[in-house]
């Protein structure tokens, strides 16, 4: 799945700069989520709720949690048992943050277009 600055679909263009979030780095989020090895302070469900194969309206009052959560991974190592490439991984993670606080500073949600 890809992320874009925007409120809907309307918003982005396919062309425009976006942070990609692959299948097995999504599966593995969701792998820890299940395991709980994250803590309360932020609500993992809003990630787990953004369907891969779908296109997603991510409202500006949800970016926090997904700032909080790749943080969370990041600053814990939590990427230390993924098994693919997690240079690139830790990479898309910051990407995201640095996407989700510019819409902060926007006032602008995020899309998140399916495969």
């Amino acid at each position: 799945m890809n992320f874009y600055i925007g409120d809907s679909k309307n918003d982005i263009n396919p062309e425009d700069y976006n942070v990609a979030i692959d299948d097995e780095l999504q599966d593995y989020i969701d792998y820890l989520s299940r395991k709980n090895l994250f803590d309360d302070s932020f609500d993992i469900g809003k990630f787990n709720a953004i369907d891969p194969y779908d296109d997603i309206e991510i409202c500006v009052e949800d970016l926090p949690e997904l700032i909080k959560m790749c943080e969370y991974i990041l600053i814990n190592s939590l990427l230390d048992g993924y098994k693919y490439d997690k240079d690139e991984a830790k990479e898309n993670l910051n990407e995201l943050i640095k996407m989700c606080k510019k819409a902060l500073k926007n006032g602008t949600g995020l899309v998140s277009m399916g495969d």
